[in-house]
C-alpha cells in the first residue's frame, strides 16, 4: 500500500455501469514525511475519503477487491484513511555506535573467553 494525499475529484456522466455510485479522486503520492512523490493519479474511493486527507491506496488487481464479488474497473483504490503516520528517525553518524578501540577490546575479551572455554573442556 501507498500513500498519497487527496488534491482533487472527478466527475463523469458517461462511465461504465459498475462505476456508478463510486468516487473517483485524484491523488498526489506522497512519502512517510508528507513530501509529494511521483505524479497524480486516479483513485476509486472506497472509504469516503475527502479533499486534503491523507489516505493510503492500491494498485494493479488487488484495487478492485473493495468491491468484491462485483467486478470493477480499477487501477487505483483508496482502502483508508490515515490519522498519523509515525516514523522512526534514523541516527546520525557515529550516534548509538561503539568507538572502534572499545569494540576491539570487547571482540579481544570474548576471544580470549573462548579460548578458555576451550581448555577448560579439553581438560575434562
Amino acid at each position: 500500500m501507498l500513500l498519497a494525499r487527496v488534491v482533487g475529484n472527478v466527475v463523469s456522466t458517461a462511465k461504465n455501469d459498475s462505476l456508478t455510485g463510486k468516487k473517483l479522486l485524484i491523488l498526489q503520492p506522497i512519502d512517510a514525511q508528507r513530501q509529494d512523490r511521483g505524479a497524480r493519479l486516479i483513485a476509486l474511493d472506497s472509504v469516503g475519503a475527502g479533499a486534503g486527507e491523507t489516505v493510503y491506496y492500491c494498485r494493479g488487481r488487488e484495487a478492485s477487491f473493495p468491491w468484491y464479488p462485483e467486478e470493477v474497473p480499477a487501477d487505483a483504490a483508496i482502502v483508508g484513511i490515515v490519522d498519523r503516520v509515525n516514523v522512526e528517525k534514523k541516527p546520525g553518524p557515529g550516534v548509538g555506535r561503539q568507538k572502534p578501540e572499545i569494540r576491539r577490546q570487547e571482540s579481544e575479551a570474548r576471544s580470549q573467553e573462548k579460548v578458555a572455554t576451550r581448555r577448560r573442556r579439553a581438560k575434562n
